[in-house]
C-alpha cells in the first residue's frame, strides 16, 4: 500500500506561535461578534413588530360572542 501524503508530514509538525494562535482567535471573536450584531439587527425589527401586534390586539375591544 502506498504511503498517505499525510504520513510523510507528520514529522514536519511544528507548533503554532501564541502570536498566531492570538490572531486567529481575535478573528473568529470578530466574525462572531459581528455575526450576532447582524442577526439581533434582522431579528430586532420583527420581534417589536410582533410585540406591537400583540399589544394592539389587547387594547382593542373583543367582539361580544352571539347569542
Amino acid at each position: 500500500m502506498d504511503p498517505l501524503p499525510i504520513d510523510e508530514l507528520k514529522d514536519q509538525e511544528v507548533n503554532p506561535t501564541r502570536d498566531f494562535v492570538g490572531r486567529v482567535r481575535r478573528q473568529i471573536e470578530r466574525k462572531t461578534a459581528t455575526s450576532q450584531a447582524v442577526t439581533f439587527g434582522w431579528e430586532l425589527p420583527k420581534l417589536v413588530l410582533l410585540e406591537f401586534l400583540k399589544a394592539a390586539g389587547e387594547i382593542s375591544p373583543t367582539k361580544e360572542p352571539r347569542k
